[in-house]
């Protein structure tokens, strides 16, 4: 059997749920986790309900190889740091060094092991795995990570929503050298963190295979629910329960696929426009105006 190293960090969230998933496709792999979690989150984008690891629970198909908790950083701790604020719509300067810092325990805990891993997967504690082919789909080359794809980010970043490789890609992707390395490297990308790992990707001479597609293979789960999200999701999540969501997910994108797709395309189209250059823009922008 392959065995596969999940790196969970983050805010508990749904904690519970996101392991358990793993169950559906233990006939493909062995599952070793390495969980980072802080007690509590003080970031912009709290959630409601979050649980608490259940480490005693009997799970016949992964096994807890590291476990971990900390308190989250306060926003004070980093005004000193970091004298401009993050962009509209990011998480404050502490919760993203949070993310990157929690990371780096997991991968510093992951490099001493002695332990051969087919794959490293990268999953955030509030990640739903959709299609039931996910594994099955990953491509296993040195030099290549797996990404997922999130139209709502310009082409150029990587997404930190789910993210797999080789244990030596891994490392280096997320490994730093030290905090200052660290805090130069997010401050010179504009303390945007899809913005820092296309940077530290390009750094590192890696590629990446934009792999999983945001609703039709993944969901992030926001709850309460947030009105941008595909309608057939936060139904079910509002009526039901997340549990409920990341237990019967595949079913019910099958079930509103129609819709979620239609989301998607509207997604990557608007994706694509402002990719193209300025003034490409302004020309397509001025043939709407005259077709009115």
């Amino acid at each position: 059997m392959k065995k596969c190293a999940v790196l969970i960090a983050g805010p508990s969230r749904y904690i519970n749920s996101t392991v358990a998933q793993l169950e559906k496709y233990s006939s493909e792999y062995d599952f070793d986790l390495f969980i980072f979690l802080w007690s509590g989150d003080s970031g912009n984008k709290v959630r409601e309900q979050e649980e608490e690891f259940k480490l005693d629970m009997k799970r016949s198909y992964c096994e807890v190889k590291f476990i971990t908790y900390a308190q989250p950083y306060s926003q004070s701790e980093y005004d000193s740091i970091f004298k401009t604020r993050t962009e509209n719509g990011q998480s404050p300067a502490s919760s993203i060094i949070g993310m990157f810092n929690s990371m780096r325990i997991l991968i510093a805990q992951l490099e001493i092991t002695t332990q051969e891993y087919d794959l490293v997967l990268r999953i955030r504690t509030d990640c739903v795995l959709i299609s039931k082919d996910f594994f099955q789909r990953t491509i296993l080359k040195h030099g290549t990570l797996n990404v997922s794809k999130n139209y709502l980010i310009p082409h150029a970043w990587v997404s930190d929503h789910i993210i797999s490789g080789s244990k030596s890609d891994m490392i280096k992707l997320w490994k730093w050298s030290s905090n200052e390395e660290l805090y130069k490297s997010y401050m010179k990308n504009d303390m945007n963190p899809e913005k820092l790992l296309a940077y530290k990707v390009k750094k590192e001479g890696l590629e990446v295979n934009e792999l999983w597609v945001r609703y039709r293979d993944y969901h992030i789960v926001y709850f309460p629910i947030k009105s941008t999200e595909p309608r057939a999701y936060n139904v079910i999540i509002s009526n039901k329960s997340v549990a409920y969501f990341y237990e019967n997910a595949n079913g019910i994108y099958n079930e509103s696929d129609f819709e979620v797709e239609n989301m998607i395309s509207k997604m990557k189209n608007n994706q694509d426009y402002y990719a193209k250059p300025k003034v490409l823009k302004a020309i397509i922008k001025m043939k709407k105006i005259l077709l009115k």
